[in-house]
């Protein structure tokens, strides 16, 4: 199980370079805001679809069988893009130490690995410990708090467009900047929320914290020659993720561990809500 989850991350982690350069590859520097938005319907539909896939198949099929279907319909989409696909297939730049070292040593490289960081935290980190802080703190049941956590990412399809839209109108620097300051305002409350406005929060937490990757990316590749930009989001997302989706969850336990879990939440709120100012303070130019 373990080798194979490992293969599985190897496996996911070529795909997301690839899809940024080639999305924005085939759109115009203009739109590259509303296209990302669109691809990122993706993770935002797998938000929705994981616990309500886990509800309905794994009672009838068990947990093998799900994994059998989700993996035989990757095969599937995949051999379709490969046959079908029009796509120009040229090569990025090839990670090497000319292409990498001059990458770690800009500034404002490590200024988007930290706002990425946030923006994971804001959705993929929140998400994974919203059913233990449900069940555990505020004494939900499980199959309740699963329902409540896939309803909440029904209004995120729409505000992930929204958030497109707003990156190509008002800039990537501005709209990362309100979505950061709004998600972790609104990850303080969740933390400290009775449980009769817990519901409330889970639907509203999200709701703008999904803006961030459509603007994020458009930045991003703003930041890179297009040769590069491979490199630079092969680099970016690992290292957020290990930040925003391992450091800051861990955090959040520890200290549930300790009976704070909802100190815990609003901890990783004051983080995010800390990536306004630094958008703002160091984006300026590219913005």
């Amino acid at each position: 199980m373990r080798m194979v989850l490992g293969l599985a991350g190897l496996a996911a982690g070529i795909y997301l370079p690839s899809a940024i350069a080639t999305l924005t590859k085939m759109a115009s520097k203009e739109h590259w805001g509303k296209v990302i938005s669109i691809h990122e319907l993706a993770p935002n539909l797998a938000f929705l679809a994981a616990p309500l896939l886990a509800d309905l198949f794994v009672p009838n099929f068990g947990w093998k069988g799900l994994l059998f279907g989700l993996g035989s319909s990757s095969m599937a989409l995949g051999a379709g893009y490969y046959f079908f696909s029009t796509t120009d297939d040229s090569c990025g730049q090839a990670p090497d130490l000319a292409s990498i070292v001059p990458l770690l040593k800009n500034f404002v490289f490590w200024v988007m690995v930290l706002l990425f960081s946030m923006g994971i935290t804001g959705t993929l980190g929140i998400y994974n410990m919203l059913p233990l802080y449900m069940v555990s703190e505020h004494g939900f049941a499980p199959e309740k708090a699963n329902s409540i956590l896939a309803l909440s990412r029904v209004a995120t399809l729409i505000f992930a467009l929204v958030g497109g839209a707003a990156a190509d109108r008002f800039g990537p620097r501005r709209t990362l900047t309100v979505v950061l300051l709004v998600t972790g305002f609104i990850t303080i409350l969740l933390g400290m929320a009775p449980a009769t406005l817990i519901p409330l929060m889970v639907f509203l937490q999200p709701v703008l914290a999904v803006g961030f990757f459509p603007a994020g990316f458009a930045l991003l590749s703003r930041l890179m020659p297009q040769g590069s930009r491979n490199i630079v989001v092969s680099f970016t997302v690992p290292l957020a993720f290990v930040i925003g989706g391992g450091v800051i969850p861990a955090i959040i336990g520890v200290m549930g561990d300790h009976g704070h879990l909802g100190l815990g939440m609003s901890f990783a709120g004051s983080f995010i809500m800390s990536g306004s100012l630094i958008s703002f303070l160091f984006l300026k130019k590219e913005g």
